[in-house]
């Protein structure tokens, strides 16, 4: 699985939580993320094949663990902006907008790194040892999610991000 999936996977089942098409409680998102997360992986490994064909450079050790924890550093910021506006939908949209915003490099980084023919295979690794931080980030963002799952402003967010591409 790409870096990019990885990040559309987590925002993906999230916004199960905020998808107000659902009765509260009736779903984990897990079947939006896991569409959201083959489509997104068909899509990156054709890039990833014409990339090999270009020539694509492959990302050093370091420039992928650096990537890599920049996208776990924006979910766990997701997170801590979940717990923070709890009780408030309104607040909560505007901070994850505001994280949207202010990531874009890192979302074109992700997107970059879908060139390397490599990566899918070397993220896995990394993975292995991170899950955890990017759970933690999960079940810290989650209770206000559901929360306010009806409310449109949280799902836009979310669309935006697994529109994201």
């Amino acid at each position: 699985m790409t870096i990019h999936a990885l990040v559309v996977i987590a925002a993906a089942a999230l916004a199960g939580c905020a998808r107000s098409d659902e009765a509260p409680g009736a779903g984990s998102g897990v079947a939006t993320a896991t569409a959201t997360a083959t489509a997104t992986a068909t899509a990156t490994a054709t890039d990833a094949a014409t990339a090999t064909a270009a020539g694509a450079a492959t990302l050093s050790a370091a420039d992928l663990d650096s990537l890599l924890n920049r996208a776990i550093t924006m979910a766990e910021a997701i997170g801590l902006a979940a717990s923070t506006h709890a009780d408030d939908c309104g607040a909560l949209a505007g901070a994850l907008e505001t994280l949207v915003v202010g990531n874009q490099a890192l979302f074109a980084d992700l997107e970059r790194s879908g060139r390397d023919p490599d990566v899918e295979r070397r993220t896995q690794a990394w993975m292995a040892a991170n899950t955890p931080r990017l759970d933690a980030a999960m079940a810290k963002a989650r209770p206000a999610l559901e929360r306010c799952r009806g409310d449109v402003r949280i799902k836009a967010v979310f669309d935006r991000i697994a529109r994201m591409r």
